[in-house]
């Protein structure tokens, strides 16, 4: 999708691919990036979007397939990616969704954000992958930002479990 063919007020989504496809035909000022998985869309995601997007021109969301929620959150998703991408490209603040692949390694996702070339790496606060980010940011030259402290209760293992101990309280 284009952005000439670009709903008003939704992202652009898709591939790495077509985001640097994109990317060749629209050049941006500062292109701030983010990663996750977004499972469970909530107030501290808003929160960190929206301070992610203030410290640039263009926001990205690099988005974790359903494999890497089974694999490191050890559940499932309760969202596809597919539907997980059209949720955040549906909020203002966020220019592109790309759909990441499961990646193999940590050279592999170096080399995927290298890709997209960011120059602001933006994380909440205690991102336990804060210094492999780091490392990816000096390498390109990009900086690593905290955008903001993790809000309140909210994410999606907290949402998780009030949700399982709402419902064994109601069986």
């Amino acid at each position: 999708m284009n952005s000439s063919n670009k709903p008003t007020g939704t992202a652009n989504r898709g591939d790495l691919n077509a985001f640097l496809e994109f990317r060749k035909n629209h050049p941006a000022g500062t292109l701030v990036l983010v990663g996750g998985c977004f499972d469970i869309l909530h107030y501290g995601h808003w929160v960190f979007l929206r301070r992610a997007k203030a410290l640039g021109d263009r926001l990205v969301v690099m988005l974790e397939p359903d494999a890497f929620i089974r694999r490191r959150k050890h559940r499932q998703p309760f969202h596809r990616q597919t539907e997980r991408a059209v949720k955040l490209a549906n909020w203002k603040m966020v220019d592109w969704v790309i759909s990441m692949p499961l990646l193999a390694s940590d050279a592999d996702y170096h080399t995927f954000v290298e890709k997209i070339h960011p120059q602001i790496i933006a994380v909440t606060a205690g991102d336990r992958f804060y210094a492999k980010k780091q490392k990816i940011a000096s390498a390109l030259g990009a900086r690593l930002v905290v955008a903001t402290p993790p809000v309140g209760s909210w994410s999606t293992t907290a949402i998780i479990h009030r949700l399982k101990k709402n419902h064994s309280r109601h069986t």
